[in-house]
């Protein structure tokens, strides 16, 4: 899980629909044959009626995503530093981040082989309108806190996560206040400018305490390019991007992460089994409207 292979402009992104918002309100039958064109599989209207997730559960999806979003960019910061600092800084196997107020602390490294602390090999501490300071140790700087717990995170999915395919990142953050259990995410990235990945992204829920993966959410599956600038006429401008979801009813962590990193910034539509949603350019998350509204 090298680091040095990441790029500040690294991003998820989704296949593209342009102006999806012009035409939510036509018929089922238009929104299948966008779904058709871009390859996604086609969402079908609903039979019954499901309850849609509560405002306090989009906002939390939301807040994980901005938290994957802002440790992602301190991560891509830290390594452009690094690289311009120090040549050959290769010798980490992990990268680990975690915040101080305003303040980024990432850290270069490699759990010890006791698993009890994590060694650090290069640390970058990024301030705000300030040049990053990067720290380089000839003898590993041992680390018990912060740093180590992230790290215990992220080694204890090690064995799960795909290394096969797309380039892939990764990101271990706190579920909550108390520490003690971690968010990992696994999620693809690209080194070509100005194309973007959504899918093949999985998120764990692992307990410090015990070193044990709790649950285990494939977000996407296929792993999809945006934008499909083949597709698109000459002098198009992106108004939103678009894509359908299949396992889950609601939008994931990630689709918010790439809309507040994808450039041009625009809304990503999320159209599930029951529900059309749309993430915005500041992360929030509305509820549309139904699909089956949608069908009528």
């Amino acid at each position: 899980m090298s680091k040095l292979a990441r790029r500040s402009n690294k991003l998820l992104a989704s296949v593209c629909c342009l102006g999806l918002a012009q035409y939510l309100s036509t018929s089922l039958s238009s929104l299948q044959f966008q779904a058709c064109a871009q390859g996604q599989p086609v969402v079908p209207a609903p039979a019954g009626t499901t309850k849609p997730p509560s405002p306090t559960e989009l906002n939390k999806i939301s807040e994980r995503g901005k938290d994957l979003y802002e440790y992602d960019k301190a991560c891509s910061q830290a390594t452009d530093a690094l690289l311009a600092a120090v040549k050959n800084s290769a010798g980490f196997k992990l990268f680990v981040a975690f915040p101080e107020h305003d303040i980024w602390h990432v850290a270069f490294g490699t759990m010890s082989d006791d698993g009890e602390s994590f060694l650090i090999a290069y640390e970058v501490t990024l301030k705000p309108n300030t040049p990053a300071d990067v720290k380089s140790y000839d003898i590993f700087k041992l680390d018990k806190s912060e740093f180590y717990r992230r790290g215990k995170a992220l080694n204890a999915c090690r064995a799960k996560m795909k290394s096969t395919g797309p380039l892939m990142n990764y990101a271990a953050i706190p579920s909550d206040a108390s520490k003690t259990k971690y968010w990992v995410y696994q999620f693809p990235g690209t080194t070509e400018p100005g194309v973007y990945l959504l899918g093949g992204d999985v998120r764990y829920l692992v307990s410090i305490s015990d070193n044990k993966i709790l649950e285990t959410r494939q977000m996407h599956r296929s792993v999809l390019p945006w934008p499909k600038r083949a597709d698109m006429p000459t002098g198009t401008t992106i108004t939103d991007g678009c894509h359908s979801a299949i396992l889950e009813d609601e939008p994931e962590d990630t689709d918010v992460f790439h809309v507040l990193l994808r450039k041009p910034q625009v809304p990503e539509y999320i159209a599930t089994a029951n529900w059309i949603f749309c993430v915005d350019v500041d992360g929030s998350i509305k509820l549309v409207r139904a699909m089956k509204e949608v069908s009528q």
